[in-house]
């Protein structure tokens, strides 16, 4: 018997339909804060290749866990073809000529790690992840940024803005040249 999610889903691009349980929870026991918190780390990217998830085969990232030693982690959002990049890493299968991602293999995880501490502090603080790292990239740009920066600034508030009042669900796309 599955249990159920608990309150405060999402709906949009990773989640379900309204009614159906979230893969992220089923599979991963994450909650859609938790998803969503991933998703804000990965910009809408694989984590270690940089692709955009509206270029991946079914235009969303999938969640990379890792299984070993007793553990179950997951460790962010990545495309499928760097997933056996870390089935590489982990492990799992043979590396071949998937070597040459091994130093950026081995970066992802080290931020997973650093990004897994970080929320650890934050809750024992009781602050939320997302907001206290937003506060902070907000305080640098506003003090060390030019012009350009601080315009790039209120437009990602901008659009923060916009998605939460979606609840979750993805930025509306700007109609392509021609469309």
């Amino acid at each position: 018997m599955t249990t159920a999610p608990p309150p405060g889903r999402l709906y949009g691009k990773g989640h379900s339909e309204n009614g159906k349980q979230c893969h992220h929870w089923s599979v991963y026991g994450l909650t859609c804060h938790e998803y969503e918190e991933l998703r804000v780390r990965a910009r809408g990217c694989c984590e270690i290749c940089g692709v955009s998830e509206d270029d991946t085969h079914r235009r969303l990232l999938l969640i990379d866990h890792f299984e070993g030693n007793g553990s179950f982690s997951v460790r962010g959002l990545i495309c499928a073809k760097c997933n056996s990049v870390m089935a590489c890493f982990d492990g799992r299968k043979p590396w071949g000529a998937n070597r040459r991602w091994e130093g950026k293999a081995s970066g992802y995880v080290a931020v997973s790690r650093l990004w897994d501490a970080y929320g650890r502090i934050c809750e024992r603080l009781n602050t939320d992840r997302t907001n206290d790292l937003l506060g902070h990239m907000r305080a640098r740009v506003l003090e060390h940024g030019d012009d350009q920066d601080r315009a790039d600034l209120e437009k990602a508030e901008q659009e923060l803005a916009e998605r939460r009042a979606r609840k979750g669900g993805r930025p509306k796309r700007e109609p392509a040249a021609g469309d």
